[in-house]
């Protein structure tokens, strides 16, 4: 089809096309615990991005295949999530990850309970020194980071790779399946879906190379709700400067434009098993 006819198909389902959107939306709106970096490093106990974390006496830190110290990428106040379905609401939830670029390996370490008698000094003491752009590449610059953090609630995003499938599956019930016949194109051309950006824990991620479903799917499941659906866990963006060059006063680099996720099936989130989370990183 070419613009114009396009637009003149989109004039003649223009109500479908309204309402396969809001059921889109409405279908899966989750909550969201978006946050922004804050300039100072706070103390051990509280959500941090990078810097010195919180570490129980009786608890190791946690090394990579060859036996070298991972170095903490984000742990989070787990009150912070109590909006939250399924996500734990007490205790800490931490991400570590490996220093030597690409980041292949992680950890994630939960705690139920926080220990307030630990102290910082003693947790140095066991950390091995590591200086950026030295002994290693590692996404946090310059320390660590507070985070300034809110609730919210976010619809899916158009890099998640079941959008497409979605949209058409709508649309099509709406059009009895008229738009399979008349229609073959991109979906994203008659239903306008946004990103869903930023840092953040739950919602949805967004991918600058997004693997999607091209076409209405006969034989599509939907999975939202259930406990087999993944879940993004936390996703971290590029965060940078704005000096002369990209990097300047950067506190976050991920290759160039790059996005960091966790995912974890429900199932798993609700029984608090963190050791098949899947972590991957992307660039544009």
């Amino acid at each position: 089809m070419t613009e114009e006819e396009i637009l003149e198909y989109a004039e003649k389902i223009k109500e479908e096309i309204a309402e396969a959107k809001k059921m889109f939306e409405e279908d899966t709106k989750i909550p969201a615990l978006n946050f922004k970096l804050t300039e100072n490093e706070p103390d051990i106990f509280t959500s941090k991005i990078g810097g010195t974390p919180y570490l129980p006496n009786n608890i190791e830190i946690p090394t990579d295949k060859y036996g070298k110290q991972m170095k903490l990428l984000a742990q989070f106040d787990c009150t912070l999530l109590s909006g939250m379905p399924d996500y734990p609401h007490v205790g800490m939830l931490q991400f570590w990850l490996s220093v030597n670029y690409p980041w292949r390996e992680h950890k994630i370490l939960y705690y139920k309970s926080i220990d307030r008698t630990v102290k910082e000094e003693d947790i140095l003491s066991r950390i091995t020194p590591f200086v950026q752009g030295e002994t290693g590449a590692f996404p946090v610059i310059n320390g660590g980071y507070g985070i300034d953090a809110k609730l919210t609630e976010e619809s899916m995003g158009n890099s998640d790779k079941r959008c497409k499938a979605l949209l058409w599956y709508y649309l099509a019930e709406l059009t009895y399946g008229k738009i399979l016949d008349e229609y073959d194109d991109d979906i994203f051309e008659l239903i306008e879906v946004d990103f869903t950006v930023g840092h953040k824990l739950g919602g949805y991620s967004e991918d600058p190379q997004p693997i999607d479903r091209l076409s209405y799917d006969l034989d599509f499941t939907v999975d939202l709700g259930t406990d087999e659906e993944v879940l993004l866990l936390f996703q971290l963006e590029y965060d940078h400067g704005f000096g002369k060059n990209w990097s300047d006063n950067a506190k976050i680099i991920i290759g160039d434009c790059g996005v960091m996720h966790f995912f974890i099936k429900r199932k798993d989130l609700k029984a608090l098993d963190f050791d098949k989370v899947c972590f991957n990183w992307s660039c544009s």
